[in-house]
């Protein structure tokens, strides 16, 4: 069963309870031309049945908590229809035991050139139960509003803890997805990075040495990123300098690189856990990387608007996998759970770019 929300409803309660009661006092006024010095009375009355409608209907809502047959709409209206019914008329027959309009005596007066003395106190209990049944349905009608508002707000929260659990079911499973593409990547990932570092080993041992130090660092990042969301802007831009640098290892001088962020915005961002090294990945898996044909990743931090874009001169593979896309898909998703506007891509000028959102203040660790 759905949480209640009762802090919420409660105000609601108190805000529309006196609105109910100046509207259910205004016709009395007008239609039965009651006193204006009546009018705040009949006002604080009426706004009182009315919060009492709401007290009624919130414990009944309660109810089905402990009686599961309360939890049918249909059977928690008809209870507090036929209830408040019952109660409005014994209420009313004590608060108005007279007719509301001219005094008896008058109307009895103004009667007897028609009636006998016998017919006249017969006429005033005729219209008696009419003077009761006015009021009741009066009131009975602010109840049937504050059934409806209270139905309407339990909508409004039943969706909105329908989205939350979306929310909630969505990032775990683009966390397990996220934790899925790791673990497949590793091996591949693993696999040319040892190819790479063998040969450097026999060429170049100081290299290798380097080389080794930034794979472990890498490895030890994406062992512990699945417990993270976003991580902070130096750290991300550390791991994608060490991914670029073993990727230049292996192309040589088929890839460049250039990085261009300043201090401020390092220290003061954070930015979802391997973004920048996604972006990084897809350029090079679907551009072209060859000695002829070199590629040149750019990733430059803009602090006035809060943003790091990854840019590469666009030169696409002929063959694409059907896997294009996804990536970016992946990415997009996770930017709209935190809550934050989505990658933004751009082609101009033989450049295609990428613009993520950085995000200010955040914990790395949250």
């Amino acid at each position: 069963m759905q949480q209640i929300p009762l802090r919420k409803i409660t105000l609601v309660a108190l805000v529309t309870s006196p609105m109910l009661g100046l509207i259910g006092s205004l016709p009395a006024m007008v239609i039965e031309k009651i006193e204006t010095r009546r009018l705040p009375a009949a006002f604080l009355f009426i706004t009182a049945i009315a919060f009492a409608f709401w007290i009624f209907n919130v414990l009944l809502l309660l109810s089905g908590k402990l009686v599961p047959v309360f939890r049918h709409s249909w059977l928690r209206h008809s209870i507090s229809i036929l209830v408040s019914v019952l109660l409005l008329a014994l209420i009313f027959k004590r608060v108005m035991p007279k007719p509301v309009g001219p005094p008896p005596e008058l109307m009895i007066q103004n009667e007897k050139s028609k009636f006998p003395a016998n017919e006249e106190v017969a006429l005033f209990k005729k219209r008696k139960p009419k003077l009761l049944f006015f009021p009741i349905i009066q009131a009975q009608s602010l109840n049937l509003i504050v059934i409806i508002l209270l139905e309407l707000f339990q909508l409004r929260n039943r969706k909105q803890q329908m989205e939350n659990e979306n929310n909630r079911l969505r990032l775990a499973n683009l966390q397990a997805r996220n934790s899925q593409l790791i673990q497949q990547l590793h091996p591949h990932f693993l696999f040319n990075s040892l190819n790479s570092l063998k040969s450097l080993i026999r060429r170049s041992p100081d290299l290798a040495e380097d080389y080794l130090l930034k794979m472990a660092d890498l490895l030890r990042y994406s062992s512990s990123s699945p417990d993270r969301n976003v991580v902070s802007l130096r750290e991300e831009v550390h791991i994608a300098q060490n991914y670029l640098f073993m990727q230049q290892v292996r192309f040589g001088a088929a890839l460049a690189f250039e990085i261009n962020t300043d201090e401020a915005l390092l220290n003061n961002s954070s930015v979802p856990v391997f973004s920048i090294q996604l972006l990084i990945e897809n350029a090079i898996k679907h551009n072209v990387v060859t000695v002829q044909q070199p590629l040149k990743i750019i990733i430059t931090g803009n602090t006035p608007d809060n943003t790091v874009s990854v840019s590469n001169n666009f030169q696409p593979k002929e063959n694409r996998n059907g896997n294009a896309g996804i990536g970016l898909q992946n990415l997009a998703e996770r930017y709209k759970l935190i809550g934050q506007p989505p990658p933004v891509v751009t082609k101009s000028e033989g450049v295609f770019r990428v613009t993520i959102k950085v995000m200010q203040n955040e914990s790395s660790d949250s």
